[in-house]
Parts: C-alpha cells; sequence; structure tokens
C-alpha cells in the first residue's frame, strides 16, 4: 500500500458542473464573482475612499486571471510504492479486470517483481485562477484529465508497471492528459475572456450609479456652505498626487481613471496568455 504521506492522485480536473448534471458550473461562479465586485462599489460610502491604489485594487480583482499551463516546464519525481487493489486506479485496464473478475491480484498479477513498482509524479506548473480549474467548460465532453492542483501547479501520477511497452505506454499517457489539460484550460479560458470584455461596461455602470448618488449628496452640502472637514496632514514620506476635491470633478476624474486601469489590465491579461501559449506552440 502507498505511505499515509503519499496518496495516489486519481482526481479528476475540469469536472465540477457538468453542464447536463445538477449543479453550480462556472457560469454561476463568475456571476457571483460580478455581484461580489458590483456590492462592494454599492457599500462604497465617500468619493474620499476612492484612491488610485482602491482604484486599481479593485480593477485587477474584479478581472478573472485565465489559465496559463507551462507544459514545457513539466518535472518529474520517481517514487517506489507498494500497489494493491485499493489503489489500482478504477478506469485502467488493471481496473477494468479486476472490477470484472478477470484477475485477483492474490494470484500473481503483478508477476516475479511482486506489488512494488515505480511511479512518477509530474508535475506542470501554471498561472491564473485556480478556481477555473474545479469546473468543467460549457460545451465539454465526458473525459477529464487526471490530476490535482497543489500550490501552482497541477499533478498527476503515472504508474511504470515494469513491462515491455512502458516506453510508448507512458509516453500516451502523459500526451493524452496533457491534450486534455490544454482542451479543458483552452475552453475555459475562452469562458473567462468573455466574461472579461464585458465587465469593464458593468463595472463602469455601478461606479456611474454611486458616483451619481455620492455627487448629489455632497452638492447638498456644497449648497449649503458647509466645507468638507479637513484630512489629515501628509507624512512626509507619503506620495502625494493632487486630486480634486469637488464631487463632480472628482467622479469624472474616477471614471476616466477605471475605463484607462481596464483597458490597461486586460492588454497586460491577453499579452501574457498569448506569449506563453506561442512560446509553448513552438517548441
Amino acid at each position: 500500500m502507498f505511505s499515509e504521506s503519499i496518496v495516489f492522485i486519481s482526481s479528476n480536473l475540469f469536472s465540477k458542473g457538468i453542464p447536463m448534471i445538477a449543479g453550480q458550473g462556472l457560469s454561476s461562479v463568475l456571476e457571483g464573482h460580478r455581484r461580489c465586485i458590483v456590492e462592494k462599489i454599492g457599500n462604497i460610502s465617500d468619493l474620499d475612499q476612492m484612491t488610485d491604489s482602491f482604484l486599481e485594487q479593485l480593477v485587477k480583482s474584479s478581472l478573472v486571471e485565465p489559465l496559463v499551463m507551462m507544459f514545457d516546464r513539466m518535472t518529474r519525481k520517481l517514487r517506489t510504492e507498494e500497489f494493491g487493489r485499493s489503489v489500482i486506479p478504477r478506469n485502467s485496464i488493471a481496473g477494468r479486470m479486476l472490477s470484472s473478475g478477470g484477475f485477483d491480484e492474490d494470484d500473481g498479477f503483478f508477476g516475479e517483481g511482486g506489488s512494488k513498482r515505480q511511479v512518477a509524479r509530474l508535475s506542470i506548473p501554471f498561472i491564473g485562477d485556480p478556481t477555473l480549474l474545479e469546473y468543467a467548460p460549457n460545451p465539454c465532453g465526458m473525459t477529464f484529465p487526471k490530476g490535482e492542483v497543489s500550490g501552482k501547479a497541477v499533478q498527476f501520477d503515472v504508474i511504470l508497471w515494469g513491462n515491455p511497452d512502458d516506453s510508448q505506454r507512458v509516453t500516451d499517457e502523459i500526451q493524452r492528459n496533457c491534450d486534455l489539460l490544454s482542451s479543458c484550460a483552452a475552453s475555459i479560458n475562452k469562458q473567462v475572456k468573455e466574461f472579461n470584455e464585458l465587465l469593464p461596461a458593468q463595472v463602469r455602470g455601478a461606479f456611474t450609479a454611486k458616483l451619481d448618488e455620492l455627487t448629489k449628496q455632497h452638492t447638498i452640502f456644497d449648497d449649503l456652505g458647509i466645507a468638507e472637514a479637513p484630512e489629515a496632514p501628509i507624512l512626509p514620506s507619503t506620495p502625494f498626487t493632487p486630486q480634486p476635491k469637488k464631487g463632480k470633478a472628482r467622479a469624472v476624474q474616477i471614471i476616466q481613471k477605471i475605463d484607462k486601469m481596464f483597458v490597461q489590465q486586460l492588454n497586460q491579461t491577453n499579452n501574457n496568455l498569448g506569449d506563453v501559449n506561442n512560446a509553448i506552440q513552438s517548441d
């Protein structure tokens, strides 16, 4: 059996929220994310809260970072494990034979070498939102890549059975899983790209409504001749960026900054995705 510290990876990625099965899918997750951003904007209570750093962080956190699988940086780590009935993957040839009664591991299935085999744990670094690795793309098939997320890497196991066909079988198994990872990530990214491109207009609308509300509130006190309370003195080490204090002027400035930040962030996201994918394809 495997040691307690290492478990054979048999789980699937991109398998949550399959369209034909009831449950929350990626579309629902993205919509929930959009609502949270709009709600955060709705909770702003004063124009002075909307500093440049606040706006920059809000724009950055609102866009969903697509997946980039760095297959060219894949690494391996070998270990020896003792196999038994419970660790034979159910969808493998051995697992199907075992389920159908085609063999019993106690009857010498593992051969003269016993039940110990070499297992390679393969790690593929990725960048992007790890949540996207959980959900099935739409549309999708019924075959999903093996693996699990460990930090900023996708990991999966390959068994070396010690058979003459190990070289070709392992090569095919790795390629098949990488192809599935690549295909699912590409489909997910298409959905994410569409979401990201629609989001700026929605966020702008939420900001416009909130800024209109806050500007009207400022105008009430401006018309009464009641000045704003003075701000705390700026420390010498704090960078100072002059900002207009009047409500309407600040509101216009905020909308302009939001538009500019979204354009810059979307361009950066698309460029990063294109650069990495092009590098992988050219290998």
